[in-house]
């Protein structure tokens, strides 16, 4: 059976590249993990009551992220809502 996956807008790659770290020593950029930034994002959508669809994805960098990756996000999540 196929992993579910998460997608990344194809106008919001660049974004959620540019907010990921380029290396554990990198202290220049707030999050380590392209799982980290999407958490935040769906955390503060949640919190302002605010959804954007899109029907583009990105196909290649950043890839999709396993959904079993964002199962010790799930307290961040449900404390956001």
């Amino acid at each position: 059976m196929a992993d579910a996956r998460v997608k990344i807008a194809k106008d919001k790659a660049d974004l959620v590249k540019s907010l990921k770290a380029d290396g554990v020593d990198d202290t220049t950029k707030p999050f380590q993990t392209y799982a980290e930034v999407l958490v935040f994002a769906a955390s503060l959508g949640a919190k302002r009551d605010r959804r954007e669809p899109f029907s583009e994805f990105s196909k290649k960098d950043p890839d999709p992220i396993s959904q079993e990756i964002f199962r010790k996000y799930c307290k961040v999540m449900a404390w956001s809502w």
